[in-house]
């Protein structure tokens, strides 16, 4: 297996971040056709998505070089804008994406649960193309391991030479698993919306906290645990006070959805 990419020049365009793109795509579009189908405004939709993907993109871009300041060695400043290169941190995007969507809700006085219950289901899928993306690549590997299921890459990109774990097919199945679970419950709270929305996220958070454990390629650990993972540690307790603990939120919701039709 081989992590290439094309070169012209000084540009290179990595697989991967074709694979970023493809997924970004039909996560969008999958996003609008499920929102025409369950009646929310579409133009609303197409006037603010937008923003809504240029704030993911910005701050995942952001939260990349934070995190790994070699990406500056190419092309100095300018490299901030080199999205193209796939390397855009998920959770800052996923982050930025929800923060402006929050924003223009909050200001156009629309609820914001029944939006974020609706995207449920086109991240996931955007999560799952990208774990074939970082399979197919080597983009993510796993630790080594002598199970029969082992995958040996053969690229510099990937430091380990022995056999590894499929870890981002691992989180594939799992993200399938969710996918279906979310399909399944999609009615059982529709007089709640946004409670939908915060358990995937927490299943979610869980399955990123675990795989961690596998990523052979992780970031730098502190206390036997990386950057990511801490991060999904604190979003998680965040979700769990919005969940079981901020009673005010909860009736909020409950009483901003029977005084007014979901938008």
């Amino acid at each position: 297996m081989n992590f290439s990419q094309v070169n012209f020049g000084y540009f290179a365009l990595k697989f991967y971040g074709i694979f970023i793109s493809l997924a970004f795509i039909l996560a969008s579009w999958y996003y609008f056709r499920r929102l025409s189908e369950q009646g929310f405004s579409k133009d609303f939709f197409l006037h603010h998505y937008w923003r809504w993907l240029l704030g993911g993109i910005l701050l995942g871009r952001l939260f990349s070089v934070l995190l790994d300041a070699t990406i500056f060695d190419r092309f100095g400043l300018m490299s901030f804008f080199a999205f193209w290169d796939g390397e855009i941190n998920f959770w800052g995007a996923l982050l930025g994406f929800l923060l402006t969507m929050f924003l223009d809700l909050k200001r156009e006085g629309k609820a914001v649960g029944p939006w974020l219950d609706a995207g449920m289901l086109p991240m996931l899928l955007a999560a799952m193309i990208a774990d074939w993306g970082a399979f197919l690549t080597g983009k993510i590997y796993g630790i080594e391991t002598t199970l029969p299921w082992g995958v040996q890459y053969e690229t510099f990109g990937v430091e380990i030479l022995n056999p590894v774990h499929p870890v981002t097919l691992y989180a594939f199945g799992a993200h399938l698993i969710l996918w279906w679970w979310v399909k399944e419950h999609e009615g059982r709270w529709q007089k709640s919306p946004g409670v939908l929305s915060l358990k995937t996220l927490l299943y979610f958070l869980v399955i990123e906290f675990v795989l961690e454990f596998l990523v052979g390629n992780a970031m730098k650990e502190l206390y036997g645990l990386n950057f990511n993972q801490y991060l999904s540690v604190f979003v998680a307790f965040l979700v769990l006070y919005w969940l079981y603990g901020d009673r005010r939120f909860s009736s909020a919701v409950g009483r901003r959805i029977r005084r007014k039709k979901t938008e």
